[in-house]
């Protein structure tokens, strides 16, 4: 009996050892993927957290690859967060194909990140990967149109996200007739929710970037009859317009309703 209860003593001891450790080494690992997250790292430092991070702990997960890329992206090297994700065949995931997506948009390589969502299996794509592709375009919005029109097809077409990010393409594009096609398409459609202040704000940013400051000024009429606050972005893109047509009055008056100044309280 004493021999058996020295046994089981022993094991004790060697199962508390052995979930120390463990504890240890997850405290470790959280250390490190905390270090990897923290944006004010500067790229040396944040490339030798990541090195640390692989080197002890290797990648368990996609969403600690996501981490590890959108961390690498941040400093330009997108590179080799696009490596990291492949060599540990995360790009068979939603979470790690998106993750890569992003890492091309960060080094504005919209082909790659097209090209790496037509060589995946399509039920790999989600909202999020529609979003960041569309937004990989920059102002190339025939493609960001096409990529819409997948999105629809796919039942994602009325995601806020996807819809601002194709209204800015079409913007950068100069193409803000198309823009307000896309905004119109979408509130016909009448999905709750849908357009939001975002679309909103980046159909108006588009009529900036084409100096139609009466567009402008109309959008901002429709999201008050709808009840819709505007964005700061999204005012300042109306004032941008007004100035821009060289309407420098109701440019003010815009920017005095929407930013009221408050004097500073005495004392």
């Amino acid at each position: 009996c004493r021999s058996v209860s020295s046994v089981k003593a022993r094991l004790g001891v060697v199962v508390q050892q052995r979930e120390l450790c463990r504890s240890t080494h997850d405290d470790d690992r959280a250390a490190l993927l905390t270090a990897v997250r923290d944006r004010s790292l500067p790229k040396r430092r944040l490339q030798a957290a990541v090195e640390s991070f692989l080197a002890q702990h290797g990648l368990r997960s996609s969403e600690e690859g996501a981490i590890c890329s959108a961390a690498l992206a941040r400093h330009q090297l997108w590179e080799s967060g696009l490596a990291l994700l492949s060599e540990a065949n995360f790009l068979r995931e939603t979470r790690g194909l998106n993750a890569a997506i992003s890492a091309c948009r960060s080094g504005h390589q919209w082909e790659l990140a097209l090209w790496l969502a037509r060589t995946s299996s399509p039920i790999l794509l989600d909202h999020i990967s529609y979003s960041m592709l569309i937004g990989a375009c920059g102002r190339n919005w025939e493609h960001a149109l096409a990529l819409l029109s997948e999105a629809h097809q796919a039942g994602h077409g009325d995601d806020n996200h996807i819809l601002s990010a194709a209204v800015s393409a079409c913007g950068k594009g100069w193409e803000w007739q198309r823009a307000l096609q896309v905004l119109e398409a979408a509130t016909q459609r009448g999905n709750a929710g849908t357009p939001n202040v975002a679309v909103y704000g980046a159909a108006i940013d588009s009529c900036r970037r084409a100096d139609c400051w009466e567009a402008s000024l109309a959008l901002l009429s429709t999201m008050r009859f709808q009840n819709l606050q505007p964005d700061i972005p999204g005012l300042g893109a109306a004032v941008s317009a007004l100035a821009r047509g060289t309407q420098w009055t109701s440019a003010l008056r815009l920017f005095d309703e929407s930013f009221p100044y408050e004097s500073p309280s005495p004392g």
